[in-house]
């Protein structure tokens, strides 16, 4: 408060024409009239030197009178003591409310984004928390309300609201100190401070553009940040079908204690498995017993089919006579050296009606000790993919064969059987010609028999040993033993298999990279609100804060000069400590970017 006339403020002139009789009605600071001067207000509240009105000379305001009267004029008088105390503050209680506001404002630049770091993180570990867990078994129970799964997403897309409530808000408050700051360094017409005041929502327009361009680009960020966040950020949580590992029941193939021959005869199973993959060109399906709808790996040890061609002298097989050609033969025998199985495979092709034939192949194919990779499907029906590698084979120490070499051979038996026999064109003279069959391979998918031709379906090089891979496959289908005191499948440890369910999908990168790009967009313009604070050139558009600025000594006498009490809209007006300042004359115009704000 001021205490003596010395230190009180020059009166400030104000366009206004109330008379003397109202404002003593209504309790108004008087208004005196000076010579050569405008009216001016002394408030009986702040100057001691006032004399108040006797009470006496006071009327009392007629119901008509009332009604008639602006209410208007009723809000503006205590605005304006308002007004006339805030300016005749001290320059220390100035100054302690500007350092008040800069510090609040600067807080709320730094406040704010940390905020939506915090949710960022929340956003982060909430969907990671849901990456991979069957959708239809999550639900959450708050207080005796279930949110049904579908909710997470929803969940997942209001934190990302939050997150961009908090960047647009530090951007928001960035918006208004770079407008002020704009203000100050910068002068523009009444019209164009009409399309800047409104550039959050306009800010295509040509004043924005061309002459704060930086203003333009802050509001647009303002405006596409939750655009930006609300589009990508939510969609980093989805719901699809994945497998998911779980434990189950699945066997695999070991011959370490398993029986498959009764002397040196194969087990009728693996004969028939033997046969059977040779009739369908393909293996038997591994069983379904463990699921119904998963995928699995298993690996186990089986035999691998490696043949070669050789010459006729090193093969059991006897040349052809003149009336019997051999198409196909095929036999196996024990090697009397190492005591393996192998296959002997003769073979030509031809047309016996013409008696066109090719020489004869003569192929050995004998067993490795493969080491099987099998990755099997079931779904859809059941698929198996076997990849696999020769291993050196391991002896007994004692010379005797293992029981896993036994088996081995067993199997190499099995195939002997399936594939042994001849097909023979047999000619009784120069035209009378029959075939003779005594082999499964005739009807097989392994070569194409017809009524006057016999061709191969692929190189016998490649087919013999996807035969035996497929042979191999096909153990995974049932024990082949030669009876129930052993058997060739055991149950797997540690077995994992993959069940289709329907989860929830977490894509980490992009959520992350997403909130990334929003938050180095908010500090850069962060970093551009702090500076204009510190430059003490910022400001907030605050009611208050606006009429104060407007309320400047120079732009009332501007206004009151001004024909029709209306400033006109060439009006060159740029900001001076937070308050706006009018130019004067024509040539104000010259002042309109990059130059001082004093008056012209």
């Amino acid at each position: 408060m001021i205490d003596n006339e010395k230190d009180s403020p020059a009166p400030l002139t104000i366009p206004l024409n109330l008379t003397t009789s109202v404002a003593d009605e209504y309790d108004m600071p008087t208004l005196t009239k000076n010579e050569g001067m405008s009216p001016i207000i002394t408030n009986p509240l702040t100057d001691t030197t006032a004399e108040p009105v006797p009470a006496e000379t006071r009327q009392p305001m007629s119901p008509s009178k009332r009604d008639s009267f602006d209410d208007c004029v009723l809000v503006e008088v205590p605005l304006l003591r308002q007004f006339t105390d805030t300016i005749l503050l001290s320059d220390a209680d100035a100054q302690d409310i500007e350092r008040k506001e800069k510090h609040e404002t600067c807080v709320k630049l730094l406040v704010f984004p940390v905020v939506g770091t915090i949710f960022i993180i929340f956003h982060h570990f909430f969907c990671r928390t849901l990456s991979h867990h069957p959708a239809l078994a999550m639900t959450f129970t708050v207080r005796g309300f279930t949110i049904q799964p579908t909710w997470a997403l929803t969940i997942g897309n209001g934190i990302a609201w939050v997150v961009q409530f908090f960047f647009t808000l530090a951007i928001g408050i960035v918006l208004v100190q770079r407008l002020w700051y704009t203000l100050h360094r910068q002068c523009f017409t009444l019209k164009e401070l009409d399309d800047i005041f409104d550039i959050q929502s306009a800010f295509w327009k040509k004043t924005p553009i061309f002459r704060v361009t930086g203003l333009a680009f802050l509001a647009v960020i303002s405006l596409g940040m939750g655009a930006f966040i609300s589009t990508f950020a939510p969609a980093s949580l989805s719901v699809g079908n994945r497998p998911l590992p779980a434990s189950c029941n699945i066997k695999t193939v070991d011959f370490k204690n398993s029986t498959m021959l009764v002397g040196s005869t194969p087990s009728p199973a693996i004969t028939e498995l033997a046969i059977r993959t040779l009739e369908s060109a393909s293996y038997l399906p591994p069983s379904s017993d463990p699921c119904t709808d998963c995928t699995y790996n298993v690996s186990y040890t089986a035999p691998v089919l490696t043949c070669s061609n050789i010459n006729m002298s090193s093969s059991p097989f006897l040349p052809d006579n003149v009336n019997n050609t051999v198409l196909w033969n095929s036999t196996h025998a024990i090697d009397p050296v190492k005591g393996d199985v192998n296959i002997f495979v003769w073979s030509r092709e031809g047309s016996f009606q013409y008696g066109n034939y090719t020489n004869p192949q003569v192929i050995l194919c004998t067993a490795q000790n493969g080491s099987y990779e099998v990755s099997i499907s079931h779904g859809n029906g059941t698929s198996a993919n076997a990849t696999w590698q020769i291993i050196p084979s391991y002896s007994d120490p004692s010379g005797n064969a293992t029981q896993e070499q036994l088996a081995f051979d067993a199997v190499m038996l099995a195939l002997g059987v399936a594939l042994q026999g001849p097909l023979n064109v047999i000619t009784t003279d120069a035209n009378a010609v029959s075939v003779q069959q005594e082999t499964l391979v005739s009807s097989s998918p392994l070569g194409t028999l017809t009524q006057n031709t016999w061709t191969l379906n692929g190189d016998l090089l490649t087919t013999l040993p996807m035969l035996m891979q497929n042979v191999s496959i096909g153990l995974l289908a049932g024990s082949v033993t030669v009876d129930a005191s052993s058997s060739s499948l055991i149950q797997q440890a540690g077995s994992i298999c993959s069940r289709q369910a329907v989860v929830y999908i977490y894509d980490r990168t992009r959520l992350l990279l997403v909130y990334l790009v929003a938050l180095l967009v908010t500090m850069i313009c962060v970093m551009f609100g702090i500076h204009s604070v510190l430059r003490r050139k910022g400001g907030s558009t605050t009611f208050s804060n606006l009429v104060n600025a407007i309320l400047s000594p120079e732009l009332i006498e501007r206004h009151q000069e001004s024909p029709g009490g209306k400033l006109p809209l060439d009006t060159v007006i740029s900001a001076a400590d937070g308050r706006f300042v009018p130019h004067f004359g024509t040539g104000a115009l010259k002042h309109r970017r990059g130059t001082s704000t004093e008056k012209v």
